[in-house]
């Protein structure tokens, strides 16, 4: 039995760590395409990342010469700015217009089986993970100047 148990978490160990390099995978792929477009225009960053990678906008805000208060009072509640960054990103004056965009990346289902008392096995448990990706991007003047992947 506890072979059994063993088996099936290494399988499942397995599969995820596959779906999750496939997702690392186009991670790297985004981060490396966007690294191409810091200073381009707004409007055509938003456009790539929007119509041909097909994220969605989460959230966005725009600020003219923001300060540490205004980015904490308006940072994203998924994948916010740290002190740091703010400090580091936000210093230059300019108006700045921050966007967060999200896509799902892929699924994995997982099921397990339940071991109840006196060696019982019970009911299989399913569960489904989504793996979601994220791109942070800023532009100040209407120009890209930082963006990150998740």
């Amino acid at each position: 039995m506890k072979s059994k148990a063993l088996a099936l978490f290494l399988s499942l160990v397995f599969l995820l760590s596959c779906a999750t390099s496939d997702a690392a995978k186009q991670v790297k792929i985004y981060q490396d395409n966007l690294a191409l477009l810091v200073g381009k225009d707004a409007e055509e960053v938003t456009k790539t990342i929007a119509y041909s990678w097909k994220f969605g906008l989460l959230d966005r805000w725009e600020a003219v010469d923001p300060g540490l208060e205004t980015v904490t009072k308006n940072n994203f509640q998924k994948h916010g700015f740290s002190k740091q960054e703010a400090l580091d990103i936000f210093a230059p004056k300019g108006a700045y217009k921050a966007m967060l965009f999200q896509k799902l990346a892929g699924q994995a289902e997982a099921s397990t089986e339940v071991q109840l008392d006196m060696g019982l096995v019970g009911k299989d448990q399913k569960s489904i993970t989504q793996e979601l990706t994220y791109i942070r991007v800023v532009f100040r003047d209407n120009k890209l100047v930082h963006q990150q992947v998740w």
